[in-house]
């Protein structure tokens, strides 16, 4: 029960092995290679990207073994795979935390320069929308930037209960305050219907990391994977390779499969 296996609850069969090994994985690399691509250390000012990006190492497994791998020995990708493939998004939102603050980042590694407006929320998990605050953020290519300090713009939040949510041109980003174990998720139910070749999936709730498998076949891939379903809005989610797959099981860490 050390670094990231610790924000999670006991586990208790191999099934919650597989998800808490994959997830606490995915969000230790997310949250190293968000903060290399910052290009600065956590807490210090903007202005001066010492640093553009990170390598993964051990990025495939070369023979079949549990290790550190983002994809397998048969090539599939593993939880961590989604966690870094999100990361790895040319114009990145990335949450900065630190003991007294609590940042919303900037990346932009295309060749163009941006400008948009960059919206942030402050959401209950049951889907109570609490405040909206927005930033007209331009960033040059190759650049990164402290957008704005939340401390002054959010001044009661209660970390176990509520998420932010963060959106800019047709990114998005969520950030929970609190490890997993500690959140008060509500139970949740998911619909879902299929519709112009691809899955669309909502909930009036917010589900944490929902995971599409399809049964029976191995090396399905979906064009997103082990997402954060916000409240009252549509995900959309093409399914690349069926693999011959017939039945799909959809499972949130907080809704019925």
């Amino acid at each position: 029960k050390i670094g990231r296996i610790q924000d999670y609850c006991d586990i208790q069969n191999a099934e919650d092995a597989c998800r808490v090994f994959g997830t606490a994985h995915g969000e230790y690399l997310r949250e190293r290679y968000e903060r290399q691509r910052r290009g600065v250390p956590d807490g210090m000012p903007d202005g001066n990207r010492r640093s553009w990006g990170a390598a993964i190492w051990r990025l495939n497994d070369t023979w079949p073994m549990i290790y550190m791998s983002a994809v397998d020995y048969y090539l599939e990708p593993t939880i961590p795979y989604c966690f870094l493939k999100r990361a790895c998004e040319p114009v990145l939102i990335s949450f900065e935390q630190t003991p007294d603050d609590i940042s919303v980042w900037l990346v932009n590694d295309t060749p163009e320069q941006i400008s948009d407006s960059l919206y942030i929320e402050l959401w209950t998990f049951d889907g109570q929308l609490k405040k909206r605050i927005s930033r007209k953020a331009e960033l040059n290519s190759g650049n990164s930037k402290r957008i704005v300090n939340l401390a002054y713009e959010f001044h009661e939040i209660w970390k176990r209960d509520e998420f932010l949510l963060a959106r800019f041109g047709d990114q998005q980003a969520t950030h929970l305050l609190m490890p997993e174990k500690f959140l008060k998720l509500k139970e949740a139910e998911i619909s879902a219907r299929w519709e112009d070749e691809e899955l669309v999936l909502k909930s009036e709730f917010f589900v944490k990391d929902v995971k599409l498998h399809l049964v029976n076949t191995s090396g399905a891939v979906f064009s997103d994977n082990y997402f954060n379903l916000f409240p009252g809005e549509e995900k959309r989610v093409r399914i690349i390779d069926f693999m011959e797959g017939k039945d799909l099981l959809i499972k949130g860490v907080n809704s019925e499969q």
